[in-house]
């Protein structure tokens, strides 16, 4: 929790030089660098020699159900913002399409038998 406050803590400092550096750009990029420092380097070496989990099988177990589903998502979505010139209308419709796409193929091909039998068993008690 320390190591994540110093991390906000850095990242409001930063933003406020950055922010009149480079605009919105800069913030954005004072936030990505803090997330980075914090939330994937501090954290992941925490997790790594405190609670002695091995990272980089649990990144590849995690990315391994997900990671094609999340990009044939986001290309389906931004495919769809190309037939659509109304900025509001095309970030709906981007974001139910990426939804809709990642979810049936995560759905059919990313879950464990496990994760597949908690979800039915989710659905099975919403039906009346």
């Amino acid at each position: 929790s320390f190591a994540l406050f110093l991390t906000t803590i850095a990242n409001i400092i930063l933003t406020v030089f950055w922010i009149s550096w480079k605009g919105m750009a800069g913030a954005a990029l004072a936030t990505a660098l803090s997330v980075f420092v914090g939330q994937i380097t501090i954290m992941n070496i925490y997790y790594s020699k405190k609670i002695k989990i091995n990272v980089l099988k649990m990144y590849r177990s995690t990315f391994k159900g997900i990671l094609i589903y999340h990009i044939i998502g986001a290309i389906l979505g931004f495919a769809s913002s190309y037939f659509i010139k109304n900025n509001y209308l095309a970030l709906i419709v981007g974001g139910i399409v990426y939804l809709i796409s990642f979810f049936s193929g995560y759905l059919s091909f990313g879950m464990t038998t496990q994760e597949r039998g908690r979800f039915k068993s989710i659905i099975g008690r919403r039906k009346l």
